[in-house]
C-alpha cells in the first residue's frame, strides 16, 4: 500500500501481492482501541463471534466516541484487499 501523504511510510505489500501471496486462509488477531464491523473493507472477512471489546467489556467492538479510530486504521492496514488498494 503506497501512503499517498507521507514519502516513504508504504506498507511495501506489492511485492507479496505480485507472487500472489495475499494471506487468505490465514486468521490474525487485533487488540486495540475499536473496530468498524461494517466498514466496507473489513467486514467481509471479520468474525464477530471471535470479536471482544475490551473497554466496553462485551462483544460488540465499536468505536463508543470520536476519538476510538486507531483499531480501524491497523486493521485496514494489516487485513487490506489488494483489489481495493491503489498502487
Amino acid at each position: 500500500m503506497i501512503n499517498e501523504y507521507v514519502s516513504g511510510r508504504d506498507a511495501g505489500v506489492q511485492g507479496a501481492w505480485n507472487r500472489d501471496i495475499t494471506g487468505a486462509g490465514v486468521t490474525i488477531g487485533i487488540c486495540d482501541d475499536s473496530l468498524e464491523a461494517l466498514h466496507p473493507d473489513l467486514s467481509p472477512n471479520l468474525v464477530m463471534a471471535d470479536s471482544w471489546d475490551f473497554g466496553q467489556n462485551d462483544n460488540d467492538p465499536s468505536p463508543v466516541n470520536s476519538t476510538d479510530q486507531h483499531g480501524c486504521s491497523v486493521s485496514g492496514v494489516a487485513a487490506a484487499r489488494a483489489a481495493m488498494v491503489s498502487a
